[in-house]
This record gives C-alpha cells, structure tokens and sequence, in this order.
C-alpha cells in the first residue's frame, strides 16, 4: 500500500512539474513576443516620424533632418520588412544621385505596418503634410 502512495506521490509531482514547465515556456514565448512588438512598434513609430519631417523642413534644421533621415534609414535596413528595405535602398541611390528622394511611398508602407501592429483599420488615403513656417500676430 505504502508503494501505491509513494508512486501516486511521484506521478502528481511529476505532472505538477511537467504542468509548471509548460506554463513557464507557454509565458517566456509570450513575453518575448509583447518585447519584439513593443520594439517593432517604437521603431515603426519612430523611424515614420523622421522620414516625415524630411518630406519638408526648413534649412536651419538641415543636419539634424539630415541625420535624423540617415538613422531612419539604417533602422530600416535593421528592422524593416523587405519591402521596406528596398524602398530604403532606392532611397539611398537617388539622395547619391541627385541630393533627393521620394519618401511617400516608405511613409505609406511604415504606416499600414504601423496601424496593422496596432490592430487599427487600414487607411488607404495618402498622407497629409502641414507645416506652418512661420505665425505672425
């Protein structure tokens, strides 16, 4: 009888254990997986928001844009989706080129990733610009 209590014993410890590891793998893969979204999501948020204030900046922010639109540029060639990346590429061969890129299109790829990552709904319309230059009153 002692045998049978014994080996009860050692099977329900060992389930608990076994039941233990599960839940401790099944939340490290959780977390690990919140950790790379909340990363993905400040990268995707923060490299928009330099690319959006080289669309159109004055000439008294010119190095800070320009070092701003290089960090954006090699998050992305970091981080990015593939699509991304040659966007990213493309840009680079044209500022060599010519001095200047067109950037709408990696905006618009940035944000549908932005907003699915959020779970918010797709938008389809193209992005809007304001910049205020200067406010007299």
């Amino acid at each position: 009888m002692e045998d049978l209590t014994l080996f009860n014993m050692l099977i329900t410890t060992f389930v608990a254990l076994f039941g233990w590891f599960i839940i401790h793998k099944f939340t490290s893969l959780r977390e690990l997986k919140n950790k790379q979204r909340e990363i993905r999501v400040n990268y995707l948020l923060k490299t928009y928001m330099c690319l959006e204030k080289a669309i159109s900046h004055s000439s008294r922010d010119t190095i800070k844009i320009k070092n701003d639109l290089e960090l954006a540029i090699a998050e992305i060639q970091l981080l990015g989706t593939k699509k991304q990346i040659s966007l990213s590429k493309e840009i680079g061969l044209s500022f060599a080129k010519s001095n200047g890129a067109n950037l709408e299109e990696l905006l618009i790829l940035l944000r549908n990733d932005l907003r699915s990552e959020l779970n918010l709904e797709s938008v389809s319309e193209k992005i809007n610009y304001l910049r205020i230059n200067s406010l007299k009153g």
